[in-house]
């Protein structure tokens, strides 16, 4: 895994690295005082307020691939709604660091090493096991999880989601509905049948992209 730290503050740099170091197995982590246009790592850490606009830097990356994890860390907390619009990660406020990226830490390993997400379900987080989802589908304004045992009715966006689950597990058969590989019962030129009997519709172009990742899954 590697991680890029792009802050104006290399004090900053320096120290954020230090607590980094040693929470993951095999990491690279860099340093950088601007964007050099590199996207070739996992996880970046982004300073929003410096010269070279973070939330600019924020929307390149994300342009380049929606995958890669943006973490905001600023003092700006006036920026925290602008900075939502750019579906990062996290916001990290630098005034509360200490409290504030261990709980980061620990959502970042969930998501790479147990294979787990959180979710905010009837005013409280839970985590799920993400190898239990069989899909995930937008019903109207709300989201429904829909695991082995339960289906759980969120308000969370599909990129929200994207963003935390392995694109090596889960394919976009609609703009509206994720699937889990392994759930996938059958599927032909129409449609995707999912284990528990669940029909999804393949919109215009899913198709293809969705097979080649399917096959690629189960081979």
């Amino acid at each position: 895994m590697k991680i890029k730290i792009i802050d104006d503050d290399i004090q900053f740099i320096d120290s954020l690295k230090n607590n980094l170091t040693g929470e993951f197995d095999h990491v690279l982590i860099n340093g950088s005082t601007s964007f050099d246009d590199e996207y070739d790592y996992d996880i970046y850490f982004l300073d929003i307020d410096m010269p070279n606009n973070g939330l600019e830097i924020a929307r390149k990356i994300k342009q380049f691939n929606d995958d890669i994890i943006v973490i905001f860390v600023s003092f700006r907390e006036d920026l925290i709604f602008e900075a939502l619009q750019t579906f990062p990660y996290y916001f990290l406020r630098k005034k509360y660091l200490k409290e504030e990226l261990p709980i980061v830490i620990n959502k970042i390993k969930k998501m790479l090493v147990n294979n787990q997400i959180d979710i905010y379900y009837k005013g409280k987080e839970i985590s799920l096991d993400a190898s239990k989802i069989l899909y995930i589908e937008k019903n109207g304004q709300y989201t429904h999880i829909v695991t082995e045992k339960n289906t759980y009715i969120v308000k969370h966006s599909m990129k929200y989601y994207e963003k935390k689950l392995s694109v090596k597990m889960f394919g976009h058969v609609s703009q509206g509905f994720l699937a889990n590989y392994q759930y996938v019962e059958s599927e032909n030129s129409q449609y995707v049948l999912m284990k528990n009997g669940h029909v999804s519709y393949y919109s215009r172009g899913r198709r293809k992209r969705f097979l080649d990742n399917y096959l690629k899954y189960i081979t």
